[in-house]
């Protein structure tokens, strides 16, 4: 399975798609230099094994942008394992 979610770079306004596998863990950390500007951004993402669900924290040096009207032009994809 692959969760997609959108993030904007709090520093350059940047909007990168983030596709994420959902693994066997109960916990994905995940980084990336901003495709715009290079500032690093972080992701973590809780899984619930049991109950089949998912979580993610506040991203480090962006936020969530999932409202968006137009495909973003940059996407990163991060595999668990």
């Amino acid at each position: 399975m692959i969760n997609r979610r959108n993030l904007e770079c709090i520093t350059c306004g940047t909007i990168t798609m983030t596709r994420t596998g959902i693994g066997h863990g109960t916990i994905q950390k995940h980084k990336f230099p901003c495709p715009g500007c290079g500032i690093e951004i972080g992701l973590v993402l809780h899984l619930d094994q049991e109950k089949a669900g998912l979580k993610y924290d506040d991203p480090t040096n962006a936020k969530w942008a999932d409202e968006q009207e137009e495909e973003p032009t940059h996407t990163v994809l991060f595999y668990p394992e």
